[in-house]
């Protein structure tokens, strides 16, 4: 057996891998101790106060998580993407993930069945405002399906996550916990 055959070690590897400035425990293996993370600034934080500041948009606490898409403006595609990047993430529950996930119009029948019914051809690529489509289908549940008390309270608790994370990235918007 020749020596590519041999079995190697995770250690062995790693090791290996190391930089020559890895700090070592006592053990003279390598140290396993965290290492903060520095914040990230944004771009205005080294600017004077008497600066003129531009007029862009305020940034979200989605838009941060995200890398600056907005719930108000997100494309069913990428609803579905961040939805399981949130969950994955553990902001979403699988239940939300489950009705933020699920989009209609990504499925390839769209247009011969709902997109038939309601004369609309999908879009999946046309943005909309997540955070108004789910305050109308509160209401509409409110309205029309007050006896699925479960339902409603799904409802009210994606619109209240939405909402939060429509805020500001700081946190300081609403409570996470509906």
């Amino acid at each position: 057996m020749g020596a590519e055959h041999q079995p190697v070690s995770y250690l062995d590897l790693y090791s290996k891998s190391l930089s020559p400035d890895t700090p070592l425990s006592s053990t003279g293996s390598p140290s396993r101790e965290l290492i903060p993370l520095s914040p990230v600034l944004p771009p205005d934080a080294g600017e004077t106060e008497g600066a003129v500041k531009d007029t862009a948009p305020t940034p979200t606490l989605f838009g941060g998580l995200t890398g600056g898409l907005s719930l108000r403006g997100l494309t069913p595609r990428q609803m579905a993407d961040v939805s399981l990047d949130l969950y994955a993430a553990g902001v979403l529950a699988f239940e939300d993930y489950e009705l933020l996930a699920f989009q209609p119009e990504l499925h390839p029948d769209y247009n011969d069945t709902i997109g038939a019914l309601t004369g609309e051809p999908a879009g999946p690529d046309r943005a909309r405002d997540y955070v108004s489509l789910w305050e109308e289908r509160l209401n509409f549940e409110r309205r029309h399906n007050p006896q699925n008390t479960r339902l409603v309270r799904r409802t009210e608790r994606i619109l209240n996550l939405l909402l939060t994370l429509d805020g500001p990235p700081d946190g300081s918007g609403r409570p996470l916990a509906a």
